[in-house]
């Protein structure tokens, strides 16, 4: 009976971890990308107001980014060398940025071969390969060639 106890127990258990979670930036973790690099599919990541400069990458996970206060209060950018935000692994309809600004990205290098074109692409947001869900931002003052 006692198997049969901790084996319900530990089945139960295994069962309630895979829940969704909702972070907090930065409350739970001090950059966006930290806290998308711990979330699993279905976890909600809400961003409080104020500028983080910093590029993220989606990792193929299928989770919900948020703003707290909506994109004129959260923005994602600054100077940066590259796309601010990517969606690089195949992510789909259930990866989702919403109500922010994305500014002030450079462009991700890129070089097709089977077209015969390089260059770069991408500043604000940069998709390849995947369909995410892109609602209510303000994507303002990024620069690149193409894209």
């Amino acid at each position: 009976m006692k198997i049969l106890v901790c084996v319900l127990g530990f089945f139960f258990f295994i069962m309630g971890s895979s829940q969704a979670v909702d972070w907090y930036v930065p409350d739970n973790f001090p950059a966006i990308q930290d806290a998308i690099n711990a979330a699993s599919d279905g976890d909600t990541i809400t961003v409080r107001a104020g500028t983080y400069d910093e590029m993220i990458d989606f990792l193929g996970k299928a989770i919900h980014l948020k703003s707290e206060s909506g994109a004129e209060a959260t923005v994602i950018g600054g100077n940066q060398p590259e796309s601010v935000v990517s969606f690089i692994t195949g992510e789909g309809p259930d990866s989702i940025l919403d109500g922010f600004t994305v500014t002030g990205g450079r462009g991700t290098f890129v070089q097709y071969h089977q077209y015969l074109v390089s260059g770069y692409v991408g500043g604000g947001i940069y998709c390849w390969s995947s369909s995410p869900t892109i609602t209510n931002n303000i994507i303002t003052d990024n620069h690149v060639g193409a894209g």
